[in-house]
């Protein structure tokens, strides 16, 4: 794990701080038992890193010292799955012969490498230049990018970076697997991020995927979705959304399951994608859209 120390101890950290709450001297006891012997100092940067930069809800109360609430924690699986990878690279750097028992099929493996450097950019307030390849564009079409990064998001196996353009006042996502040539340039001020960019960085934290959302109202809506035994269980191991709530009510034997979402294209390729064990009961606007949207798409499709 020496390449990427400080991920691995954030894990750590996070599963330690989901238990119950616990001190800082707690905290660091615990560190040296599991081989990291970390200062004061850089356990206080370690958990304003999970709160700040990886929506993490982190709670401090006096005497009782630290929680992290994974209830109500956004895309709480991003650590725990990047962790997973980071695993994944160093056996396969340390011992060739493990690529022989490795099926990978996802090119977001080549851009995985890129997430160290991230993160460090998040935690010294860096700005970025990059060279950017758009998908489905030739090599020759690759565009520098000067940003602020804000965010990170994981979607089905893919990661993206959300960042602020130095010459704009709009949040732009970035599939890291096609960034490359990573710079870290000077320190920026953090008043440039001002209210409105926040609010829309907070408005991807309800939303399923990355696509924009297609309503201009951006409220998130109460999204009820009833979905099959089968496929409940894989949603009770792997939420589909960190405001998964399952209920009690069932409609024509399937289960009511609420989420609190801001609808966009990601959340009805979902739907369709599941061919019957989830359907779409409310918000009763979100229906109205998605009969009228995809009763045409149904038309294209059956010719």
């Amino acid at each position: 794990m020496s390449n990427y120390p400080n991920i691995v101890r954030l894990t750590t950290i996070k599963y330690f701080l989901s238990q119950t709450y616990k001190t800082k001297k707690e905290l660091l006891e615990f560190l040296e038992e599991k081989g990291e012997f970390v200062s004061a100092r850089t356990l206080e940067r370690d958990l304003k890193q999970l709160k700040e930069n990886l929506g993490f809800e982190l709670i401090y109360k006096k005497n009782k010292g630290y929680f992290i609430d994974t209830a109500q924690s956004s895309d709480i699986e991003l650590l725990q799955r990047f962790d997973e990878v980071v695993k994944l690279l160093n056996l396969t750097s340390e011992n060739s012969e493990a690529l022989k028992y490795i099926l990978n099929t996802s090119p977001v493996m080549s851009g995985i490498n890129q997430l160290p450097n991230l993160f460090e950019a998040f935690k010294e307030k860096r700005i970025l230049s990059f060279d950017y390849h758009k998908f489905n564009e030739s090599q020759e079409s690759n565009t520098k990018r000067i940003v602020i990064p804000l965010w990170i998001k994981e979607h089905i196996g893919r990661w993206y970076l959300m960042a602020l353009p130095i010459d704009g006042n709009g949040i732009r996502v970035f599939g890291i697997d096609r960034i490359h040539d990573i710079k870290k340039l000077e320190f920026y001020d953090e008043s440039i991020i001002t209210e409105d960019i926040q609010k829309q960085v907070d408005n991807y934290k309800f939303m399923i995927g990355i696509n924009k959302p297609i309503f201009k109202d951006l409220t998130p809506h109460k999204i009820e979705l009833a979905i099959s035994d089968k496929y409940l269980d894989y949603c009770k191991t792997k939420p589909l959304h960190h405001t998964q709530k399952i209920t009690s009510s069932t409609i024509d034997g399937f289960t009511v399951v609420e989420y609190i979402l801001i609808p966009n294209i990601d959340l009805f390729k979902l739907i369709i994608s599941e061919l019957g064990d989830i359907k779409l009961i409310g918000s009763e606007k979100v229906k109205k859209y998605m009969k009228k949207e995809y009763n045409q798409l149904m038309k294209q499709i059956l010719k």
